[in-house]
């Protein structure tokens, strides 16, 4: 072989490896550069993450005021006349209120609980045939009123409204749960206007 050839022969080789040598480059600076991109991401979306706010459940809003309840300690009947006027009472003190029909006078203990009441229906059962009006209270005030009728068995208890009796039942055993139904042959204006009473909104 003559020197030009060899000479050529010389600088083909010194290309193939300049176009090898490119070419790696290249393989190494593309998944760098996939890293990179990776890394970017992955910080991106750890500050996205990082910076949500976790949502918290906000408190239920009440409409309706707390009920009080208390314990009966006498009841006679009397004429709407002889009702005492409504106004203002002490929780802690011992008072005595007229029914919503203003037919009896109810002498009541110091208030036992208050329930948290989230809605009232009056309504015609299909059971009985006779209006009722059902109650739905919140998950503590079920509690607590399961508690206190467990102490107030044989007894009577008044729900109290705007220094008015709206219903006196008897507690025969402990209540639990978180629906009351509230009946003893009531017409359908008695039950419309118990219901009134207890949905008192605040």
């Amino acid at each position: 072989m003559d020197e030009r050839a060899r000479a050529a022969a010389n600088r083909r080789k010194k290309v193939w490896i300049a176009v090898i040598a490119l070419l790696g480059s290249v393989a190494v600076v593309v998944p760098l550069a996939a890293s990179l991109l990776m890394q970017v991401f992955s910080s991106d979306a750890a500050s996205e993450q990082g910076g949500q706010t976790p949502t918290s459940t906000a408190p239920p809003v009440y409409t309706i005021k707390p009920l009080s309840v208390r314990p009966v300690i006498a009841v006679e009947g009397v004429l709407p006349e002889n009702c005492p006027p409504p106004g203002p009472s002490d929780p802690a003190v011992e008072v005595r209120f007229c029914d919503f029909t203003r037919t009896a006078l109810y002498t009541l203990g110091p208030q036992g609980v208050a329930l948290q009441l989230v809605r009232v229906n009056s309504l015609l059962s299909p059971i009985t045939n006779g209006y009722i009006v059902q109650v739905a209270m919140n998950s503590e005030s079920a509690s607590a009123f399961a508690d206190y009728t467990t102490t107030q068995v044989g007894k009577q208890i008044a729900f109290v409204r705007a220094s008015t009796v709206v219903s006196a039942p008897q507690i025969s055993e402990a209540i639990v749960g978180d629906l009351l139904q509230l009946s003893g042959n009531l017409t359908e204006q008695q039950s419309d206007e118990m219901a009134r009473l207890l949905q008192d909104e605040s």
